[in-house]
């Protein structure tokens, strides 16, 4: 989920992690490069194969010598008949004694015979680092310890296979292994690529990388599955040679593994590291009014081309390791401010709201990178392919103020870029980018949608302004935002009708749609009067002070908010409350927020809080407004409800599913929105 770094912002900040949710987190850095570990009811961690999250296998071994005792650290590759092993020799899970998941990090701790494993999955965040953030690879750390006092000889070993490049296991791949300075990496990727397109959810056009440093312990090799396993398996090593017959990913299963012998020992004095990446280069199409645009990953910025980008990501392993783990500390520190509940949904969904995203750079019109032309393109995962969804990046808005305002700005620049070339579009703001991801291709914009829309991209505009200190979006674009917000009061926000709600609701006269209209325009007084035009800010701050006015004299009814004007017995969550809270507007009265936090936790505690009281017979709701919610409730034991609602459905081992966005209230089961 993308908001779970929402209470931060209104609630003053900083127990120990309890979730163990039913996908752990391997590798989640990009809209393709994302893998799970399954611990749904029935699977088995971790002797099952790493998932995407739709799930299909992304074949990944882990294997380990210990005395010539054969062990598994990863993968499902010992539960097959097929192994070739010497002297009827039986390869054996490792025991797992425990799992940690923090905000960047997957760790599990294992037992192989007398060794401990702690193997670490780490998927950096690198808020100060746009180039950093932007190369699509995650690290493995392994470090090892005897446990009963003694030296072992051991050797590890960790392969990929050709499913990572594609969803079709029919697709031919070829590959190459390359020793360069101090690296050696296999790169696979289909041939021939399907260039800017998908299949479930797939990339069919990366190159997949799988790196390691080079020394003489290290050995690797390609071919089949069941020979270089078996290989590893039975030698301790691997050949170092190249399977040259190019197949399909399904013909004998190619592999590219690497070994790394580190001999009679009694700990490892620092992890074995290894990496594996997915890049696309360009990884959009970005539709403009003069053309479309092949936008390239940001890190081409620095480097000339991968494997030199390569070279500084195994020497930087240590160094990225020590940042991740002073950026977990920070942010679980914030997080057990609030509730362990909340800090455990921090930790699974920050990288999760990170890997959403290609961060790309331009092109000039002398052929060169233009280092200043950075766009950001969201993917809607798990729902659709919609690109640069504006109610999802609102969704995620809180966890880049808290990581990097600056990044906003990113994301909302081919939108305002778009809406700006373009007489013909009508005067309300787009709700995305097309729904033809990687390409942002844009659709005309809904008229339906203009309230939802147009509300979100003027609160995410004053978001960016306000927490960076930077005005320019403003300035470039208040034409814009002007024409958009004289559409918003002309529509009547007070009694929104024919429009719909983030939820998909269409009914006439829903209180929350109306109150996230009108702080919309007491938002663009604001952008109005950091513009210093006093006309506007005075016209916007009128209108919106009596628009409030009248709405709070309409939505309110026996001590709480109705869902519609005039049904006394029904409710929402008032999700749209939150500008309110999170820019120190005080523009609804502290009464109203008194009156809904008594309401909520009444309702919190018997399982009844939909997202809308027009969906209470399918008792489901949103945890990215479930958890809006709880950031404007002014009591901790409702907000604390609130927050346990969507730890229940992050926790739920019914089936597998990563952290969703729509789930059930009674049961936690996942109604939709995973990985999003």
């Amino acid at each position: 989920m993308l908001t779970v770094l929402i209470l931060c912002f209104v609630i003053p900040l900083v127990q120990c992690q309890s979730i163990i949710p039913a996908a752990i987190p391997l590798a989640v850095r990009s809209p393709y490069l994302q893998a799970y570990l399954a611990r749904n009811t029935g699977a088995a961690v971790p002797n099952s194969w790493p998932v995407f999250w739709t799930n299909h296998i992304v074949g990944w071994s882990g294997l380990l010598r210990v005395d010539d005792e054969l062990y598994e650290w990863l993968g499902g590759a010992i539960e097959g008949p097929d192994l070739q092993l010497a002297n009827n020799a039986i390869a054996k899970p490792v025991s797992l004694t425990g799992i940690q998941i923090k905000p960047t990090r997957s760790i599990l701790s294992l037992q192989a015979g007398p060794m401990a494993l702690n193997v670490t999955f780490l998927s950096p965040i690198e808020p100060s680092n746009l180039v950093l953030q932007s190369f699509p690879f995650t690290y493995i750390y392994m470090e090892l310890s005897s446990t009963d006092g003694n030296s072992h000889w051991v050797q590890v070993y960790e392969d990929i296979s050709g499913e990572w490049t594609a969803f079709d296991l029919n697709s031919q791949v070829q590959w190459n292994t390359t020793i360069s300075n101090s690296i050696i990496y296999h790169e696979v990727q289909r041939s021939p690529p399907q260039y800017m397109t998908e299949s479930n959810n797939m990339a069919s056009d990366p190159v997949v990388y799988h790196v390691t440093n080079w020394g003489s312990s290290v050995t690797y090799q390609s071919g089949s599955d069941l020979d270089v396993r078996s290989q590893f398996l039975n030698n301790g090593n691997l050949t170092n040679n190249q399977d040259i017959n190019f197949r399909a990913i399904n013909d004998s299963w190619p592999v590219f593994g690497f070994c790394n012998n580190l001999g009679e020992i009694s700990s490892t004095s620092s992890p074995v590291v290894w990496g594996i990446g997915i890049v696309r280069d360009g990884d959009i199409i970005y539709s403009t009014s003069s053309g479309n645009q092949t936008r390239r990953p940001y890190f081409f910025t620095k480097y000339q081309d991968v494997p030199s980008a390569l070279v500084d990501l195994m020497g930087d392993s240590s160094n990225a390791l020590q940042r991740a783990i002073a950026l977990d500390d920070q942010i679980i520190s914030a997080a057990n401010t609030i509730s362990s509940d909340y800090t455990d949904l921090v930790s699974l969904a920050a990288r999760q709201a990170m890997a959403g995203m290609e961060i790309t750079v331009g092109t000039g019109t002398d052929g060169q990178l233009n280092s200043s032309d950075i766009q950001f393109f969201m993917k809607d995962i798990g729902n659709s392919q919609r690109t640069n969804p504006v109610e999802v990046l609102y969704a995620s808005l809180p966890a880049f103020i808290y990581l990097n305002a600056s990044w906003t700005r990113y994301l909302l620049e081919p939108l305002m870029q778009f809406e700006q070339s373009d007489s013909s579009i009508p005067s309300f703001a787009s709700y995305d980018l097309g729904s033809a991801f990687p390409s942002a291709i844009v659709n005309s914009p809904s008229v339906y949608t203009a309230i939802e829309s147009t509300s979100d991209m003027l609160f995410m505009v004053w978001a960016h302004a306000t927490f960076t200190g930077d005005g320019s979006l403003i300035s470039q674009y208040y034409p814009t935002l002007k024409k958009w917000t004289d559409t918003l009061v002309s529509e009547n926000p007070l009694t929104p009708n024919g429009f719909i709600t983030a939820d998909g609701l269409s009914n006439d006269n829903m209180t929350n749609l109306a109150i996230k209209g009108i702080l919309a325009i007491r938002t663009m007084a604001e952008i109005s009067h950091t513009f210093d035009n006093t006309h506007d800010y005075n016209n916007y701050l009128n209108i919106a002070s009596s628009l409030v006015s009248q709405w709070q004299n309409l939505a309110q009814s026996s001590g709480h908010l109705t869902s519609t004007y005039g049904a006394s017995s029904s409710w929402s969550l008032m999700y749209n409350l939150y500008p309110d809270k999170l820019f120190g507007f005080n523009f609804v009265d502290e009464t109203f927020y008194t009156a809904e936090s008594s309401w909520y936790g009444s309702l919190a505690s018997t399982g009844e809080s939909d997202s809308e009281q027009w969906h209470s017979y399918t008792h489901y709701a949103k945890c990215d407004w479930t958890l809006f919610t709880a950031g404007i409730v002014n009591d901790n034991t409702t907000r604390d409800l609130l927050v346990s609602m969507v730890h229940a459905s992050a926790a739920n081992l019914a089936t597998f599913t990563v952290f969703p966005t729509t789930y059930n209230t009674s049961s936690g089961q996942t109604q939709g929105g995973t990985a999003r």
